[in-house]
């Protein structure tokens, strides 16, 4: 792939770890008060996408004192896609996941017990056989959706220990493919014949820590990003768009046309990445790898102007949250 916008990239693309949105625990939409008792393999044999994501994070200080720091959307998994199916051969209940870019994450076989599914593979990573499990908290309230949950603990670099609550809902693509229940506040549910409609720019940038502005960092920022175009189109079913921005590499504007995919109100760019794979007498070799970033249509200002909005929670400090707001308009 050309070297181009790093730095926008870097600000597009989706914070990891305990990133999150506003979704600030609204209403126990997620908290359903029956959760099933006997659950069946056969109940979720299908493909189910994830439509819904949020990470809250509990932390128990030295002193004893437990705080809850609630729970925000992750946009960068809503498209995620898991099969459940039971092998003919076998008898065996199997599942794949697959991200976005459609890349095999992990596949192996499944089964259930009361309330939970307990996933058993081989890790791509490590090699060594792994098995988890998720809870469900809804199922068959809302025909075609299943909500999550999942709970694991962690450890920052000072030694504070904290749990992470994991929860998720997916949708049925053959079912019910366009469920967004739950979700609060509700999704702009993205037009992309309106989004091809003209050209978009960057005009304006923002981030904050907590909720202080960082002045300095917006305004270096702020002179790369800010012109930034970006011009969605449909070829022979493909959509696509292409941007343009400045490239750090070569003191240009230089273009780039993406592949890209709508899901709901998030819009994913593909490219390829090479990445070192052997280091030999000659040298280093590279191999291509499948990678994203996106934009979220967070906010819709008019017809003619939304909010990208990215963030995650500090490492550093817990109750602090790194705020990016990116403002685009049609032009």
């Amino acid at each position: 792939m050309r070297k181009i916008l790093y730095i926008l990239l870097f600000a597009l693309i989706g914070l990891v770890s305990c990133s999150n949105n506003n979704d600030e625990k609204k209403g126990d939409e997620w908290i359903p008060p029956t959760p099933p008792t006997d659950l069946l393999e056969d109940q979720i044999l299908g493909t189910w996408e994830t439509y819904y994501s949020q990470k809250e994070i509990q932390v128990k200080f030295s002193s004893g004192v437990q705080t809850t720091y609630p729970g925000f959307r992750l946009t960068e998994y809503d498209g995620f896609k898991t099969t459940f199916f039971k092998d003919p051969a076998t008898g065996e209940y199997k599942f794949k996941t697959f991200n976005v870019l459609y890349d095999l994450i992990e596949e192996g076989t499944y089964r259930t017990k009361v309330d939970s599914v307990l996933f058993e593979w081989k890790s791509k990573h490590t090699g060594k056989d792994t098995t988890t499990y998720q809870r469900i908290r809804e199922i068959g309230a809302t025909d075609g959706v299943v909500k999550w949950f999942r709970n694991y603990p962690g450890r920052t670099a000072d030694g504070t220990k904290y749990n992470i609550t994991d929860t998720r809902a997916n949708r049925e693509i053959n079912t019910n493919p366009t469920a967004t229940n739950g979700v609060n506040p509700a999704k702009v549910k993205i037009d992309f014949d309106d989004l091809s409609k003209g050209k978009w720019q960057i005009n304006g940038f923002f981030r904050y820590y907590g909720e202080d502005i960082d002045p300095v960092y917006n305004e270096k920022m702020g002179k790369v990003l800010i012109g930034t175009t970006f011009d969605f189109y449909t070829e022979g079913g493909d959509r696509r768009c292409i941007m343009r921005g400045y490239n750090r590499d070569t003191d240009k504007w230089e273009e780039v046309d993406y592949p890209v995919t709508v899901v709901d109100d998030v819009i994913y760019f593909f490219y390829k990445k090479k990445v070192p794979i052997d280091k030999g007498e000659n040298g280093e070799e590279f191999q291509l790898v499948n990678e994203s970033f996106f934009l979220w249509v967070y906010e819709k200002k008019s017809a003619n102007a939304f909010t990208d909005y990215k963030e995650e929670r500090s490492e550093s400090n817990l109750s602090k949250i790194v705020k990016v707001y990116m403002n685009l308009v049609r032009i």
